[in-house]
């Protein structure tokens, strides 16, 4: 599974592109799909949605790195999302 650092979701407009938007990093795609899909579809048709989504910005991982711990090492990737 891709997830992000965080642990939430990426949804919205991507910094400093035209016409990229992100809907990634979710820990179940398939429960959130048609959610995200309706929520994506009001951002590029009128460029906001229903419900806020800022606590899913792409932007807080824009231009950051982001060391993650050694993939499938499921011990260490457990010990990881404890911190986080």
């Amino acid at each position: 599974m891709a997830v992000t650092k965080d642990c939430l979701a990426c949804i919205g407009k991507y910094p400093e592109t035209e016409n990229l938007y992100i809907a990634a990093g979710f820990s179940n795609g398939i429960a959130y799909g048609p959610v995200v899909g309706k929520l994506i579809a009001e951002l590029v048709v009128d460029g906001k949605t229903s419900i806020p989504v800022d606590i899913f910005s792409p932007h807080r991982f824009y231009k950051k790195q982001i060391e993650w711990p050694e993939f499938y090492n499921y011990t260490v990737l457990a010990e990881f999302f404890a911190r986080v």
